[in-house]
């Protein structure tokens, strides 16, 4: 299992790391692409998956992580009953923001789902999608284990506001330049 960040990981984390009878490498899970590269793991004897996830919502999850952690540290939020538009006019304001400050960058919005795969890209033999997470978690344990579902401890649901009411023109504009590259590998439409 690749790990991509703001993709389901923990719940995966959870299906491969407590399951026998397949032996798993000696590194901790999840891996990263740099994990595979610096402990030389034999990709072309295991099966290697990831779950990938739509550009437009994966970057709006990793935001409102960001959003989060910015809020935890700083004390300052909108609150989401009192006013939903404020949040929304926040992040219309500041959603490049950890472009231009790295102490302030996440690393689930620095880096495209490509970028994280990196050499790994090409020897992925099955790139499962968030969007259907359930049923294809479910295909992933009948591959892993032949049962057909083991429910999962973590997943939360999607994010419930789609990310069409989030975003302006200028947004989904950035969007689509800076994570081009999941948009065409991962065969995802842009708006």
């Amino acid at each position: 299992y690749i790990h991509i960040p703001k993709n389901g990981g923990h719940s995966i984390v959870d299906l491969v790391r407590n399951r026998p009878p397949h032996k798993w490498t000696k590194v901790n899970l999840p891996l990263t692409a740099k994990d595979i590269v610096k402990h030389s793991i034999d990709l072309d004897t295991s099966y290697v998956f990831t779950f990938v996830r739509n550009p437009y919502t994966r970057f709006l999850s990793g935001w409102k992580n960001l959003y989060h952690k910015y809020v935890q540290k700083t004390g300052i939020r909108y609150s989401k009953s009192k006013d939903f538009n404020a949040t929304k006019e926040y992040f219309a304001r500041n959603y490049k923001r950890f472009d231009n400050n790295v102490v302030d960058c996440d690393i689930h919005l620095n880096y495209t789902q490509t970028q994280h795969l990196n050499v790994v890209l090409e020897k992925t033999d099955k790139f499962y999608r968030f969007e259907n997470f359930n049923e294809e978690y479910a295909k992933l344990s009948n591959r892993l284990y032949g049962i057909d579902k083991i429910p999962t401890k973590r997943f939360k649901s999607p994010i419930v506001t789609p990310y069409t009411e989030w975003f302006t023109p200028q947004i989904i504009s950035y969007v689509n330049d800076k994570f081009h590259d999941d948009f065409v590998n991962f065969n995802y439409q842009k708006d």
